[in-house]
């Protein structure tokens, strides 16, 4: 790879680093001081979000923990109100995880405070309309890859398409 192009790359890296850790600074760590809950229990719960119906033992492999460890946490989750166990539909012998409505309402709480409180749509405001034209036409190559990379996915399925909730920035 020749210089010039390292340099952009990194350059690039640099820019985008900067820009989530912004976001993070103004959006989500005030939002998550916020929350009453252990930062183990806010990871359940998003994964509980993302992974309805899931087993302890998906929960557990989700979560790269311990099996006894995720049934803690699962205690610990249905114990506070946020999460749900109830048998499987189909194998009653298997117990499913889900969401609470408490739990669904503090994950919705979550991503409406993110999206109320995200600085992006003011900060392309500012820009002039040869750098939005120059950025919409970035990102919408570095969009096409990404979706190649992950087998074609249609941006609909993405919980961040179309200004969905979610974290677009890839931070919890």
């Amino acid at each position: 790879m020749d210089s010039d192009r390292e340099t952009l790359l990194e350059e690039a890296l640099n820019e985008q680093r900067i820009i989530q850790t912004l976001i993070k600074q103004e959006v989500s760590f005030p939002i998550f001081l916020d929350l009453d809950i252990s930062m183990a229990q806010f990871k359940g719960l998003l994964t509980l979000a993302h992974h309805p119906r899931g087993t302890v033992g998906q929960f557990a492999d989700t979560l790269h923990i311990g099996r006894s460890a995720a049934s803690l946490l699962v205690d610990r989750l249905v114990q506070d109100g946020l999460a749900e166990r109830t048998e499987d539909t189909i194998d009653r012998r298997k117990m499913v995880l889900c969401l609470s409505p408490r739990g669904e309402e503090l994950v919705a709480m979550f991503h409406q405070g993110r999206a109320e409180r995200d600085p992006l749509p003011g900060w392309l405001e500012k820009l002039s309309e040869d750098d939005l034209t120059a950025l919409v036409q970035g990102l919408r190559a570095l969009a096409n890859i990404a979706q190649n990379a992950m087998g074609g996915i249609s941006p609909w399925h993405l919980s961040v398409a179309k200004g969905g909730s979610g974290g677009s920035d890839g931070s919890v």
